[in-house]
């Protein structure tokens, strides 16, 4: 992006939009850093709820077949309550992976993409700057 570069017209000058850029690029890429850990967290989270969710279906198949072979009684009775128990599990754990959309992540990436480009226009700035203070110096 072309800047006014020549409107610096001290080194000192210089100097303070270096530093005043230097800091605001310092902030962008700590909060860059934030940003990327609650993307990862967030990927990694979503993953385990679904791991979760699978290893549910995978029990709640294991028990139909084993009331489908068990005589009647009362271990059939707690077996079928054990099954009701965990298909309304299953039934929670679908509602809060539905529930939490790709939105989150969508704009946590956004998030990234937006300070990457920031970081990116305040280092060239810096560079324009850093260039228009050594033309002074000369």
């Amino acid at each position: 992006m072309p800047y006014s570069i020549n409107s610096a017209t001290t080194i000192a000058g210089c100097d303070t939009l270096i530093q005043t850029a230097t800091r605001e690029k310092s902030k962008l890429e700590g909060r860059l850093t934030i940003y990327n850990i609650q993307k990862t967290s967030y990927t990694e989270f979503t993953a385990e709820r679904q791991a979760e969710l699978n290893n549910a279906q995978l029990e709640l198949v294991n028990i139909t077949t084993e009331l489908a072979a068990m005589p009647e009684g009362p271990d059939k009775s707690d077996k079928l309550i054990e099954k009701m128990a965990l298909e309304l599990a299953i039934a929670k754990m679908q509602r809060r992976i539905s529930g939490s959309s790709g939105s989150d992540l969508l704009e946590k990436e956004l998030d990234v993409a937006k300070a990457e480009a920031e970081i990116t226009v305040l280092a060239d700035f810096i560079l324009a700057v850093e260039t228009r203070k050594t033309q002074l110096a000369a």
